[in-house]
């Protein structure tokens, strides 16, 4: 089973656990309009947390505690919060909370432990971020969307120079490799995805954004890299390149990366 499968097992689960609860108070009853709102706030963390992560979960769960809290915070202003009330409220918060947060991270994990490219692990061993097959499947997938539609993307890359691995044991390469792939997924958008190249560097693929805002994120993923791994600005280089504005080097970089059994396939097609 791949992520998306399980991803759209996850939220019909979910919506019909929602969907039954809701119905079953609404037929017991007249339920406060503020709990049908929390049931419904339960499932969007739940899809910002099956869909983004932890990132996204934890977006959703800060926002939907808020929001439950300004519903009740009528009650709670004129000190009129009963027990079974506060005792609801808590419920409620913990609740949003385990979903998006924890339920994110989970998520996470489950997303990249199943990642896979026809058959074969979409993870570079080292980073337990995607790796060269993936980018390659991802970018030519990007290219075909532009071609299309004119829907644009933009392509970080983020190089570091041998150096910063000269001298260094095999081990502490592994961590500081980790660490980069950490520190830049920490700080792309929830849309965007990392992934690792054979040569070792990394790309950050960023859909519907243009080459100038990928151009800020570049700048903001140098300082932070540099900064990690304590190294000089000449050691970690990062450029973007997009469509549109750089076809011709994005096509470049595309059939670069293309497997062997697909540069195969073209060949014999042309």
């Amino acid at each position: 089973m791949d992520y998306g499968r399980l991803e759209k097992f996850i939220l019909i689960i979910g919506g019909a656990t929602v969907a039954v609860s809701t119905g079953t108070a609404l037929a017991s009853g007249s339920p406060e309009t503020v709990e049908i709102i929390a049931q419904l706030l339960l499932f969007v963390v739940l899809f910002a947390a099956v869909k983004y992560g932890r990132r996204g979960g934890l977006v959703a769960a800060i926002s939907a505690s808020t929001v439950y809290v300004l519903l009740r915070l009528e009650l709670v202003a004129d000190g009129t919060l009963s027990t079974t009330a506060l005792y609801l409220l808590s419920s409620r918060l913990l609740a949003f909370g385990l979903i998006g947060i924890a339920g994110g991270e989970i998520c996470g994990h489950i997303r990249y432990s199943l990642a896979s490219v026809e058959g074969r692990s979409a993870l570079d061993e080292w980073s337990r971020v995607f790796n060269e097959r993936w980018a390659y499947k991802t970018l030519d997938q990007a290219r075909g969307r532009f071609r299309r539609y004119g829907e644009p993307f933009s392509i970080v890359i983020l190089t570091m120079s041998p150096s910063v691995m000269t001298g260094v044991r095999p081990a502490r390469q592994r961590a500081l490799t980790r660490l980069v792939a950490d520190t830049i997924r920490s700080d792309i958008r929830m849309v965007d995805e990392v992934a690792r190249l054979n040569d070792g560097r990394f790309v950050v693929i960023m859909p519907h954004t243009p080459v100038d805002g990928g151009n800020v994120v570049c700048v903001r993923l140098a300082g932070i890299v540099r900064k990690t791994i304590g190294a000089r600005d000449e050691a970690v280089t990062v450029e973007c390149i997009g469509m549109p504005g750089a076809e011709p080097t994005v096509d470049a970089l595309i059939d670069s990366l293309a497997p062997e059994d697909r540069i195969a396939q073209v060949e014999l097609a042309g």
